[in-house]
Protein backbone atom coordinates (compact mmCIF):
# COMPACT_ATOMS: atom_id res chain seq x y z
CA UNK A 1 0.00 0.00 0.00
CA UNK A 2 1.14 3.07 -0.64
CA UNK A 3 2.55 5.49 2.00
CA UNK A 4 1.93 9.29 2.82
CA UNK A 5 2.90 11.74 5.87
CA UNK A 6 1.53 12.80 8.12
CA UNK A 7 2.57 15.14 11.88
CA UNK A 8 0.77 13.49 14.40
CA UNK A 9 1.56 13.09 18.23
CA UNK A 10 0.73 9.41 19.82
CA UNK A 11 1.39 11.19 23.47
CA UNK A 12 -0.48 14.59 24.34
CA UNK A 13 1.92 17.09 26.02
CA UNK A 14 4.32 20.41 24.36
CA UNK A 15 5.01 20.72 20.53
CA UNK A 16 7.60 18.21 20.92
CA UNK A 17 5.38 15.15 21.44
CA UNK A 18 4.76 15.78 17.16
CA UNK A 19 6.36 13.97 14.74
CA UNK A 20 6.04 13.44 11.09
CA UNK A 21 5.06 9.78 10.25
CA UNK A 22 4.68 7.66 7.53
CA UNK A 23 1.36 6.67 7.22
CA UNK A 24 -0.70 4.45 4.65
CA UNK A 25 -2.17 6.41 1.59
CA UNK A 26 -6.32 6.44 2.72
CA UNK A 27 -8.66 5.22 -1.00
CA UNK A 28 -11.51 6.69 -1.02
CA UNK A 29 -14.75 5.50 -0.96
CA UNK A 30 -18.53 5.44 -2.04
CA UNK A 31 -19.07 9.52 -2.07
CA UNK A 32 -15.78 10.33 -1.28
CA UNK A 33 -12.43 11.63 -2.46
CA UNK A 34 -8.88 11.64 -1.64
CA UNK A 35 -7.40 15.68 -1.24
CA UNK A 36 -3.79 16.33 -2.03
CA UNK A 37 -2.92 18.70 0.75
CA UNK A 38 -1.83 22.34 -0.74
CA UNK A 39 -2.19 24.23 2.56
CA UNK A 40 -3.30 23.07 5.61
CA UNK A 41 -4.92 25.19 8.39
CA UNK A 42 -4.53 24.27 12.11
CA UNK A 43 -5.90 26.68 14.63
CA UNK A 44 -5.45 27.58 18.55
CA UNK A 45 -7.97 25.04 19.30
CA UNK A 46 -6.47 22.56 18.03
CA UNK A 47 -3.28 22.84 20.66
CA UNK A 48 -5.83 22.26 23.05
CA UNK A 49 -6.05 18.18 22.16
CA UNK A 50 -2.57 18.12 21.41
CA UNK A 51 -1.70 19.26 25.03
CA UNK A 52 -4.67 17.13 25.80
CA UNK A 53 -6.86 19.78 27.54
CA UNK A 54 -9.40 18.71 25.19
CA UNK A 55 -9.81 14.99 24.68
CA UNK A 56 -8.18 13.91 20.79
CA UNK A 57 -9.66 10.72 20.81
CA UNK A 58 -7.92 8.16 19.63
CA UNK A 59 -3.93 8.30 19.75
CA UNK A 60 -2.40 8.94 17.43
CA UNK A 61 -3.96 11.63 16.70
CA UNK A 62 -3.53 14.31 13.89
CA UNK A 63 -4.44 18.21 14.57
CA UNK A 64 -6.42 20.49 11.78
CA UNK A 65 -9.93 20.20 10.62
CA UNK A 66 -9.52 22.33 7.43
CA UNK A 67 -7.68 22.91 4.46
CA UNK A 68 -7.02 22.95 0.61
CA UNK A 69 -5.38 21.13 -2.19
CA UNK A 70 -5.92 19.32 -5.55
CA UNK A 71 -8.61 15.87 -5.83
CA UNK A 72 -6.20 13.07 -6.67
CA UNK A 73 -8.22 10.32 -6.91
CA UNK A 74 -12.72 10.03 -6.40
CA UNK A 75 -14.65 7.05 -5.38
CA UNK A 76 -17.97 5.46 -6.32
CA UNK A 77 -20.55 7.65 -7.06
CA UNK A 78 -18.62 11.09 -7.02
CA UNK A 79 -19.68 13.02 -10.19
CA UNK A 80 -18.95 17.12 -10.14
CA UNK A 81 -15.68 16.49 -9.24
CA UNK A 82 -12.57 14.78 -10.63
CA UNK A 83 -9.18 14.51 -9.99
CA UNK A 84 -6.90 17.64 -10.37
CA UNK A 85 -9.66 19.94 -9.84
CA UNK A 86 -8.82 22.33 -6.67
CA UNK A 87 -10.83 21.41 -3.39
CA UNK A 88 -11.35 23.12 0.17
CA UNK A 89 -13.21 21.90 3.09
CA UNK A 90 -13.15 22.52 6.89
CA UNK A 91 -14.54 20.65 10.04
CA UNK A 92 -13.74 17.26 8.27
CA UNK A 93 -11.37 14.75 9.42
CA UNK A 94 -8.07 15.65 11.02
CA UNK A 95 -5.79 16.77 7.64
CA UNK A 96 -2.18 17.95 9.04
CA UNK A 97 -1.86 15.58 6.20
CA UNK A 98 0.17 15.46 2.67
CA UNK A 99 -3.05 14.01 1.57
CA UNK A 100 -6.55 13.10 3.52
CA UNK A 101 -10.08 11.94 3.09
CA UNK A 102 -12.25 14.54 3.46
CA UNK A 103 -15.73 16.23 2.28
CA UNK A 104 -14.98 19.41 0.14
CA UNK A 105 -16.02 21.92 -1.61
CA UNK A 106 -14.67 22.51 -5.52
CA UNK A 107 -12.69 26.23 -5.56
CA UNK A 108 -12.45 27.96 -8.89
CA UNK A 109 -8.56 27.87 -10.36
CA UNK A 110 -8.50 31.55 -9.56
CA UNK A 111 -8.76 30.69 -5.49
CA UNK A 112 -6.20 32.76 -3.49
CA UNK A 113 -4.60 29.87 -1.51
CA UNK A 114 -2.66 31.56 0.49
CA UNK A 115 -0.40 34.50 1.31
CA UNK A 116 3.49 35.17 -0.34
CA UNK A 117 5.11 33.45 2.59
CA UNK A 118 3.14 30.53 2.16
CA UNK A 119 2.99 30.55 -1.84
CA UNK A 120 6.84 30.78 -1.01
CA UNK A 121 7.26 27.69 0.99
CA UNK A 122 5.79 26.03 -1.37
CA UNK A 123 7.88 27.24 -4.10
CA UNK A 124 10.75 25.22 -1.77
CA UNK A 125 8.87 22.66 -1.54
CA UNK A 126 8.30 22.07 -5.29
CA UNK A 127 11.60 22.63 -6.43
CA UNK A 128 12.86 20.25 -4.31
CA UNK A 129 10.52 17.65 -5.70
CA UNK A 130 11.72 18.68 -8.90
CA UNK A 131 8.65 20.67 -10.17
CA UNK A 132 11.12 23.59 -11.48
CA UNK A 133 8.70 25.57 -13.70
CA UNK A 134 6.82 25.63 -10.88
CA UNK A 135 8.62 27.04 -8.43
CA UNK A 136 9.77 29.36 -10.80
CA UNK A 137 6.75 30.73 -11.19
CA UNK A 138 6.32 31.22 -7.25
CA UNK A 139 9.69 33.20 -7.80
CA UNK A 140 8.56 35.73 -9.90
CA UNK A 141 4.78 36.05 -9.03
CA UNK A 142 6.21 36.92 -6.19
CA UNK A 143 9.24 38.98 -6.04
CA UNK A 144 7.80 42.73 -5.84
CA UNK A 145 6.26 41.29 -2.63
CA UNK A 146 9.37 40.05 -1.19
CA UNK A 147 11.57 42.06 -2.00
CA UNK A 148 11.86 45.48 0.37
CA UNK A 149 8.20 44.53 1.81
CA UNK A 150 9.28 45.23 5.01
CA UNK A 151 8.77 41.13 6.03
CA UNK A 152 12.39 39.78 6.51
CA UNK A 153 11.17 36.39 6.56
CA UNK A 154 9.10 36.39 3.26
CA UNK A 155 12.83 37.94 1.53
CA UNK A 156 14.17 35.59 3.58
CA UNK A 157 11.88 32.80 1.55
CA UNK A 158 12.40 34.64 -1.55
CA UNK A 159 16.29 34.32 -1.62
CA UNK A 160 16.25 30.89 -0.42
CA UNK A 161 13.57 29.89 -3.31
CA UNK A 162 15.99 31.96 -5.95
CA UNK A 163 19.29 30.34 -5.08
CA UNK A 164 17.92 26.61 -5.05
CA UNK A 165 16.38 27.45 -8.31
CA UNK A 166 19.62 28.32 -9.70
CA UNK A 167 21.08 25.36 -8.54
CA UNK A 168 18.39 22.98 -10.07
CA UNK A 169 18.45 25.39 -13.37
CA UNK A 170 22.14 25.40 -14.39
CA UNK A 171 25.66 23.76 -13.53
CA UNK A 172 27.37 26.35 -11.14
CA UNK A 173 30.94 26.36 -10.20
CA UNK A 174 32.28 25.67 -6.92
CA UNK A 175 32.83 29.13 -6.04
CA UNK A 176 29.53 30.83 -6.94
CA UNK A 177 28.00 27.98 -5.22
CA UNK A 178 29.97 28.72 -2.13
CA UNK A 179 29.05 32.77 -2.72
CA UNK A 180 25.64 31.82 -2.68
CA UNK A 181 25.92 29.47 0.17
CA UNK A 182 27.62 32.81 2.02
CA UNK A 183 24.92 35.12 1.05
CA UNK A 184 22.53 33.26 3.00
CA UNK A 185 24.94 32.35 5.68
CA UNK A 186 23.49 35.14 8.10
CA UNK A 187 19.88 34.63 7.96
CA UNK A 188 18.11 33.11 11.24
CA UNK A 189 14.95 31.51 9.30
CA UNK A 190 15.00 27.49 8.76
CA UNK A 191 14.34 27.44 5.31
CA UNK A 192 17.50 29.59 4.37
CA UNK A 193 19.49 27.38 6.30
CA UNK A 194 17.88 24.39 4.05
CA UNK A 195 18.63 26.20 1.42
CA UNK A 196 22.36 27.30 1.83
CA UNK A 197 22.70 23.02 2.77
CA UNK A 198 21.67 22.36 -0.03
CA UNK A 199 24.20 24.41 -2.37
CA UNK A 200 26.68 23.26 0.20
CA UNK A 201 26.28 19.81 -0.63
CA UNK A 202 26.47 20.03 -4.19
CA UNK A 203 30.24 21.48 -3.80
CA UNK A 204 32.54 18.66 -3.54
CA UNK A 205 34.62 17.29 -1.22
CA UNK A 206 32.68 19.82 0.86
CA UNK A 207 33.61 20.45 4.74
CA UNK A 208 31.03 23.10 5.72
CA UNK A 209 28.36 20.83 4.60
CA UNK A 210 28.36 18.52 6.85
CA UNK A 211 28.83 21.23 9.53
CA UNK A 212 25.56 22.87 8.12
CA UNK A 213 24.00 19.56 8.16
CA UNK A 214 24.66 18.79 11.30
CA UNK A 215 23.50 22.36 12.79
CA UNK A 216 20.06 21.44 11.05
CA UNK A 217 19.48 18.13 12.16
CA UNK A 218 20.23 20.11 15.92
CA UNK A 219 17.47 22.72 15.27
CA UNK A 220 14.89 20.36 15.33
CA UNK A 221 13.54 22.57 17.77
CA UNK A 222 13.07 25.76 15.76
CA UNK A 223 10.95 23.67 12.89
CA UNK A 224 8.25 23.38 15.37
CA UNK A 225 8.67 27.10 16.87
CA UNK A 226 9.38 29.24 14.10
CA UNK A 227 6.05 31.12 14.18
CA UNK A 228 6.96 33.98 12.40
CA UNK A 229 5.42 31.66 9.23
CA UNK A 230 2.49 30.09 11.62
CA UNK A 231 1.59 26.44 11.17
CA UNK A 232 2.09 26.16 7.25
CA UNK A 233 5.98 26.14 7.98
CA UNK A 234 5.89 23.12 10.14
CA UNK A 235 5.69 20.55 7.51
CA UNK A 236 8.31 22.08 5.38
CA UNK A 237 10.69 22.33 8.45
CA UNK A 238 10.07 19.09 9.57
CA UNK A 239 10.94 17.56 6.52
CA UNK A 240 13.89 19.77 5.67
CA UNK A 241 15.49 18.59 9.35
CA UNK A 242 14.61 14.91 8.90
CA UNK A 243 16.66 14.61 6.03
CA UNK A 244 19.43 17.14 7.27
CA UNK A 245 19.49 14.05 10.55
CA UNK A 246 19.73 11.18 8.22
CA UNK A 247 22.43 12.80 5.80
CA UNK A 248 24.19 14.14 8.43
CA UNK A 249 23.65 11.95 12.03
CA UNK A 250 24.82 13.41 15.22
CA UNK A 251 25.27 11.99 18.38
CA UNK A 252 23.63 14.02 21.20
CA UNK A 253 25.16 14.29 24.06
CA UNK A 254 23.31 13.30 27.29
CA UNK A 255 21.97 16.01 29.34
CA UNK A 256 22.63 13.88 32.49
CA UNK A 257 25.54 11.69 33.88
CA UNK A 258 25.07 8.15 34.35
CA UNK A 259 25.47 6.76 37.77
CA UNK A 260 28.82 5.29 38.54
CA UNK A 261 28.61 1.87 38.12
CA UNK A 262 28.73 -0.53 41.53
Amino acid sequence: MAAMRAVRFHATGGPEVLVLDDVPRPEPGPGEILVRMGHAGVNFVDTYLRSGSYDPGTLPAIAGKEGAGRVDATGPGVNGIAAGDRAAFSAALPVYLETQLARVGRAADTYDFSSPTHALLGGLLAVRQGEVERARDVLEKTRAMSLESGYPEREALWQALDAELALAGQKMEPEELAARAEMLAGSRYLQSRVARLNLLASIEGSSVAAEAGKALCAARGQALSEWSFGFSSLVPNLVATRAACEAYPSVRQATRPRPAAD
